[in-house]
C-alpha cells in the first residue's frame, strides 16, 4: 500500500468510525468507488477500534506524564496510566454478559419426580470432575512453586558469585595479591609472607568490603595459602587441605564457584573448622595484569547460608507446605519446617538444632511417631518419589499421593540447579490440598439425601439455584469470579478474576460480543493454543481455558504486576543503559523459544512488554499478546487469519512487512525487538519527529535518527550500535536470532550497571 492510499483509507476510517455500526458500510460506499479501497476500510473497522488505530499513528504527553491519544480518541475518559496492574490494552466498551437461561415454571414439577436415582449419578460424575479440576490446579500450583523455587535460588547465587567477582577485579586488591604471590614463590615463603604489609592491605579492604565479619583465604597455584583473615597468621604459607584441590583448579580455571551448605571438619595446620552451623563459601580467581588468574580468593562470612534460609523460609506455602534444598546422594542441605516433628519422631537427636547436611530424606513407607517409630537405619531407606527424582537431575512435579521423610502422605515439585549441584523439593500434604475435595463430597451427598427425601423441596431448590445463576452469571465465567474490567482490545475484554476454589488472582480474557462469530472464535483459540504452548519465563502464561454458558471462551492467564515499557518510559523517561540491556536480554530469551517453536511474534512493541519489580534484580519482563503470532511454515489445515494492513504498529514494524504483509520471518521480530531498545535509550519511538501520513514510505526508505544524535554519552555507544544493527532495512545485515542478539548484550552486560538498589529505588519512586 502506498503512502498516499493509506492516507486515505485512514482518513475514511476516523469518520465512519464515529457512525452507528449499521451505517458505516453505507458512508464508506458513498466517500470512493475503489473497491480494493473499501475493503481495506472495512477491514480496519471490523478489526480496530479507534484508540488502536490512532495511537499506532503518534502519542503526545498529558498531564502528570500520563501517555495520552491524540486525535480523535483524546476524548477517551481514562488514560493507560489509570487502569490497575495486568495485562494492559486500549480500554474498550464493558462487556454484557446477559445470561441465556430462562425460567422454566415446568421444571421445578418435573425434577421433583426424576430427582432421586439421577441425584447419586450427579454426586459421582460432579466429584469426578471436581476432583480432576482441583488436581489440575495443584499441578499448576506445584509448577509455579518449582520454577519459582529454581528461579529464586539461581538468581541469588549468581548475584552472589558476581559480587565475589567484583571484588577480585579491584585494582589495589589485585596489586596486593600480586605483591603476595611473588613472594610465595620464594623456597620457604612462609616468613617473607608474615613481613610483607600487603596482608595488611588486603585485610584492610577486605574489611571495607565485608564489614568486621567477613572470612577470607588466598591460594596461589601451589595451593600455598598467601593470607587469610585470621589475626595469628598461622595459615599463611601452609598448604591448602588435600580435599579443596578441585575447587581451586577449577577456579584457576577461570570459574566462579558457589559451595554448597556443609560442615567444615578436617583441620590443617593453623586452622580450626568452625561447627557451629552449616557454612557456604565462595571461590573466584584474582586476575593479574594480564587477564589470566594468579590466586584464588575464598570468601564467606557475608551471611551466605542465613540468606539461603530466608529464601526458603518465604517459600514455604500454605500450613503444611514445605520448600527444601536436597544433595545428589538425598541429604537435605537446608532447613526444613518440620525439624520438630523429626526430633519429636526419634529421626533426630533430642539435642539437634538442625536436618541439614545430617538426614537423609528417606521414604520410611509409614507415618513416624513414638507410637510406631521408624525400626531400620533411616540411611537404608529409598529416597522418597520427588528426593529420588531431583537427585537424578530431573525436573517434574505430581499430585499423586507419596509418602515425604516423615511418612506423611504430600504431593510435591522438584527442579534441579546445576549451578549449585543442588535440587529444589517442594511438598504439601494431601490432605490440606485436596481438603475442598472431602468438603464437597460430603456437601454433594448430604444434598443427594435431603433431594431424595423430599422430591418436592427438590424442585424448589433447583428453581432457586436457576435464579442464583442468573443473578451472578455476570459476575463469573467457568470457575473464576469477576473482580474488575482491566481494558479491551480488538478482539477480547481482559478482566482481573479469581480462580473460585483455589482464590489464585488470574488475567481472564473473554471475547467481546460484538466479535462473537465463527471467525473470531478460531482466531481467539489459536491465541490462547499458541501462547499456551511457550513455556519461557519471560513470556505470558496461559494455564486454562474454557467456555462460558452462552458459548463464548476465554482464556486464564498469569496476572502480571507492574507497567508496560510505554507506561515506564511516559512516567520516568529514557531508561538507563544497564537496564535496557538486562530488559532487552528477557526479550531475546522469548523470542528465542517462540522461534524455536516456529513461531513469529508479529507485534512486539513497549504496549505488548510488561516490567515488574520481582526476580532477584527487582526487574523482570514479560513479553504477551501473541494474537498476531504467525507460523513460519503454516500447516494448510489450520486456521488462516486474513493479512491486513494493521496487522503490526508500524513504528515498531519491520520494512519488509510493509511490502510483504504476509511474510513470517523471525528476523521481523528481531527488527521489532530494536525498535523496542531504541524507545527504552532515546525516551521516544523510531521515526516519532515525522508526519503520520509518511511514515510508511520513510520507514521504507530511510533510518531512525541515530541514537547518538539523541544521547549524547559515548559510553553507550556499543549499545546503540547493536540496536541500529537491530533495526536494519537489510534482513541479512541483522543479527539473524534472537539467541545471536543475546549473546552480543551479553558481552557489553558488564559494562552498564544496573543493580538492585537503582531497579529498586525507581520502582519506589514510579511504580
Amino acid at each position: 500500500m502506498t503512502p498516499e492510499r493509506y492516507a486515505a483509507a485512514r482518513e475514511i476510517f476516523y469518520q465512519a468510525e464515529e457512525l452507528p455500526v449499521d451505517e458505516q458500510l453505507a458512508f464508506v460506499e458513498q466517500q470512493t468507488s475503489d473497491p480494493e479501497l473499501r475493503q481495506e476500510v472495512m477491514s480496519l473497522l471490523q478489526y480496530h477500534d479507534a484508540d488502536a488505530a490512532v495511537e499506532e499513528g503518534a502519542t503526545v504527553k498529558g498531564e502528570g506524564g500520563r501517555t495520552v491519544v491524540s486525535g480523535p480518541a483524546a476524548a477517551t475518559p481514562a488514560s493507560l496510566a489509570d487502569l490497575p496492574s495486568a495485562i494492559r490494552v486500549a480500554r474498550g466498551s464493558q462487556i454484557s454478559a446477559a445470561s441465556s437461561i430462562k425460567r422454566r415454571r415446568w421444571l421445578p414439577l418435573a425434577l421433583s419426580i426424576a430427582v432421586a436415582l439421577p441425584s447419586l449419578l450427579a454426586v459421582y460424575g460432579v466429584e469426578r470432575k471436581a476432583k480432576a479440576s482441583l488436581e489440575a490446579s495443584r499441578s499448576a500450583q506445584l509448577k509455579t512453586l518449582g520454577d519459582t523455587a529454581a528461579l529464586a535460588v539461581h538468581e541469588w547465587a549468581q548475584g552472589k558469585m558476581e559480587i565475589a567477582r567484583s571484588w577480585a577485579r579491584l585494582p589495589q586488591l589485585q596489586f596486593s595479591v600480586e605483591e603476595l604471590v611473588q613472594l610465595g614463590r620464594q623456597k620457604d615463603p612462609r616468613e617473607t609472607l608474615l613481613r610483607s604489609s600487603a596482608r595488611d592491605d588486603i585485610h584492610q579492604q577486605m574489611t571495607a568490603l565485608g564489614g568486621q565479619g567477613v572470612r577470607y583465604v588466598f591460594w596461589d597455584r601451589n595451593g600455598t595459602t598467601l593470607a587469610s583473615w585470621q589475626a595469628d597468621a598461622a595459615d599463611v604459607g601452609n598448604p591448602i587441605p588435600a580435599d579443596a584441590t578441585p575447587e581451586l583448579s577449577r577456579a584457576f580455571a577461570g570459574q566462579t564457584l558457589i559451595h554448597k551448605p556443609d560442615y567444615v571438619e578436617h583441620r590443617t595446620e593453623g586452622f580450626s573448622p568452625e561447627t557451629a552451623q552449616p557454612l557456604m563459601w565462595l571461590l573466584t580467581p584474582v586476575l593479574d595484569a594480564n587477564g589470566k588468574p594468579q590466586a584464588v580468593m575464598l570468601l564467606r562470612g557475608i551471611g551466605l547460608y542465613e540468606e539461603l534460609t530466608h529464601i526458603f523460609d518465604r517459600l514455604d506455602f500454605e500450613s503444611t507446605g514445605d520448600t527444601y534444598l536436597v544433595d545428589d546422594r538425598g541429604r537435605l542441605r537446608s532447613e526444613v519446617r518440620h525439624t520438630a516433628d523429626l526430633i519429636e519422631a526419634g529421626l533426630l537427636p533430642d539435642t539437634a538444632t538442625s536436618a541439614a547436611i545430617v538426614f537423609r530424606a528417606g521414604d520410611p513407607g509409614h507415618l513416624v511417631s513414638q507410637r510406631q517409630p521408624l525400626r531400620q537405619d533411616a540411611e537404608t531407606l529409598p529416597l522418597t518419589i520427588a528426593v529420588s527424582h531431583a537427585a537424578a537431575r530431573k525436573n517434574g512435579q505430581t499430585v499423586q499421593a507419596y509418602r515425604d521423610y516423615r511418612g506423611v502422605k504430600v504431593i510435591g515439585a522438584w527442579r534441579w540447579l546445576p549451578d549449585l549441584e543442588l535440587g529444589t523439593v517442594a511438598e504439601i500434604s494431601v490432605e490440606e490440598a485436596f481438603a475442598p475435595r472431602g468438603l464437597l463430597r460430603w456437601s454433594l451427598l448430604g444434598l443427594a439425601a435431603v433431594m431424595t427425601l423430599t422430591a418436592a423441596a427438590t424442585g424448589l431448590v433447583v428453581d432457586q439455584r436457576f435464579r442464583s445463576v442468573r443473578k451472578t452469571d455476570a459476575e463469573q465465567f467457568g470457575r473464576y469470579e469477576l473482580i474488575e474490567e482491566l481494558g479491551s482490545g480488538g478482539m477480547g475484554v481482559v478482566y482481573r478474576a479469581r480462580h473460585q476454589l483455589m482464590k489464585r488472582p488470574a488475567a481472564l480474557k473473554v471475547i467481546r460480543p460484538d466479535r462473537f462469530d465463527d471467525e473470531n472464535t478460531l482466531r481467539f483459540d489459536r491465541e490462547v493454543q499458541l501462547a499456551a504452548g511457550l513455556r519461557s519465563l519471560h513470556s505470558v502464561s496461559v494455564f486454562d481455558y474454557g467456555w462460558t454458558s452462552d458459548g463464548r471462551a476465554y482464556c486464564a492467564m498469569e496476572l502480571l504486576d507492574g507497567m508496560t515499557v510505554h507506561q515506564a518510559i511516559g512516567r520516568s523517561g529514557p531508561m538507563p543503559a544497564g537496564r535496557v540491556v538486562r530488559l532487552m536480554m528477557h526479550l531475546c530469551d522469548s523470542l528465542s523459544e517462540a522461534h524455536a517453536m516456529g513461531l513469529v511474534h508479529r507485534d512486539v512493541k513497549p504496549r505488548n512488554v510488561m516490567v515488574s519489580p520481582q526476580g532477584d534484580r527487582n526487574d523482570w519482563a514479560v513479553l504477551f499478546d501473541f494474537g498476531l503470532a504467525k507460523s513460519v511454515e503454516p500447516d494448510e489445515n489450520l486456521f488462516m487469519t486474513q493479512e491486513r494492513i494493521w496487522a503490526g504498529t508500524p513504528m515498531f514494524m519491520a520494512p519488509e512487512r510493509f511490502r510483504n504483509p504476509g511474510r513470517t520471518d523471525p528476523r521481523s521480530d528481531i527488527y521489532s525487538l530494536g525498535a523496542v531498545g531504541y524507545f527504552m535509550l532515546a525516551g521516544k519511538e523510531p521515526f516519532s519527529e515525522i508526519d503520520p501520513s509518511g511514515m510508511f514510505e520513510l520507514i521504507l526508505s530511510s533510518s531512525p535518527v541515530p541514537l547518538h544524535e539523541l544521547i549524547d554519552l559515548p559510553e553507550v555507544s556499543l549499545l546503540s550500535e547493536l540496536i541500529h544493527r537491530c533495526m536494519d532495512r537489510n534482513p541479512e545485515a541483522r543479527p539473524q536470532t534472537a539467541e545471536e542478539v543475546r549473546v552480543e548484550l551479553a558481552k557489553i552486560e558488564d559494562l552498564y550497571d544496573w543493580t538492585r538498589h537503582q531497579a529498586r529505588q525507581w520502582w519506589a519512586t514510579f511504580g
